[in-house]
């Protein structure tokens, strides 16, 4: 069981500090930009209005507004720079490490293309494989790995232009399960239950992408997932009432989780929206609760260990 962290000490102790220094620049940097696309705005229509009368007047207030615009505007970026090299460099990792000690955080790492395909949770075909932010690591006896992707596949019209399609964008998490499965089981999110009721089943059962449907027994789970499995005795064996319980759980945490159970491995696609880890110049560095937010995310994957008691022995590899 991994120690609570209280984040209130941890702000306060380690991460305020740091903050406040930068917190002065970020302001700057946020009216730069601000100023930068104003004058960027200013140039093109005043430089258009002058062309009318002058064309050397023009081009001269254009070229000028335009040079000063370009020049705010670099500042800004060097601001949004240092503010990510601290969160990639420091922040981050120093959460982390308070989370537990024995996790490595890499910015520039990620879950491997390889792992993501074994897992079998997405069928789409990959163009685009993208990530970053990867933790890894072993949390007493179990080896876990997690990092930030982005999958896309690319279609074209009849015209041939392409559209870039997302697959998964979020945090792609692997735990070593510690049995040698010979199966493989999934829990999906349950989009026909959702949007047909009861004739979702009809419509589950008819997946071809999927092995067998495998009904659970816990009316809220069922209502949240699907369950598919290549051997119904292993696939209950391995989701136990308990572990649909914590599954339930989980989905309160991060909507739209999905697992797979897969050559001795538990992997997990937690969807997000925007990028993570990374500060935005227009949000206060000072606001503790944009802080923790961070700080919850990676406390909440990190925990997955703790809250589907992954280092609790029931099974033993063959």
């Amino acid at each position: 069981m991994m120690p609570k962290i209280d984040f209130a000490d941890l702000y306060s102790a380690e991460i305020q500090a740091e903050i406040s220094a930068l917190e002065t620049a970020r302001k700057k940097g946020s009216k730069e930009q601000v100023f930068g696309i104003l004058l960027l705005i200013a140039s093109v229509l005043l430089g258009f209005f002058l062309f009318q009368v002058n064309t050397w007047l023009a081009l001269t207030v254009g070229i000028f507004l335009f040079v000063f615009a370009g020049r705010m505007l670099y500042q800004a970026a060097k601001v949004q720079t240092q503010l990510l090299d601290f969160f990639k460099s420091c922040l981050i990792p120093l959460m982390i490490k308070r989370i537990h000690p024995d996790l490595i955080y890499n910015a520039s790492g990620a879950v491997s293309q390889n792992s993501f395909v074994t897992s079998k949770i997405f069928h789409n075909s990959i163009d685009v494989f993208e990530g970053e932010d990867q933790v890894k690591g072993k949390i007493d006896q179990t080896e876990i790995e997690f990092s930030e992707l982005l999958v896309q596949y690319i279609t074209r019209d009849s015209k041939g232009n392409q559209t870039k399609n997302t697959t998964f964008k979020g945090i792609f998490f692997i735990a070593d399960f510690h049995k040698d499965f010979k199966g493989e089981t999934f829990v999906l999110k349950d989009h026909a239950q959702k949007l047909f009721g009861n004739m979702g089943t009809f419509f589950q059962r008819i997946n071809g992408l999927r092995p067998e449907l495998i009904l659970m027994e816990n009316p809220l789970f069922e209502k949240q997932f699907v369950v598919y499995g290549t051997d119904q005795i292993e696939s209950r064996y391995i989701i136990t009432p308990t572990l649909m319980e914590r599954m339930v759980e989980m989905n309160r945490l991060f909507k739209g989780i999905q697992f797979s159970f897969v050559n001795s491995k538990l992997f997990i696609a937690i969807p997000f929206r925007e990028n993570l880890f990374e500060p935005k110049l227009f949000k206060s560095l000072e606001n503790a609760d944009y802080i923790q937010s961070y700080f919850q995310i990676l406390s909440g994957c990190i925990g997955i260990v703790d809250t589907l008691e992954l280092n609790e022995r029931l099974w033993s590899k063959d």
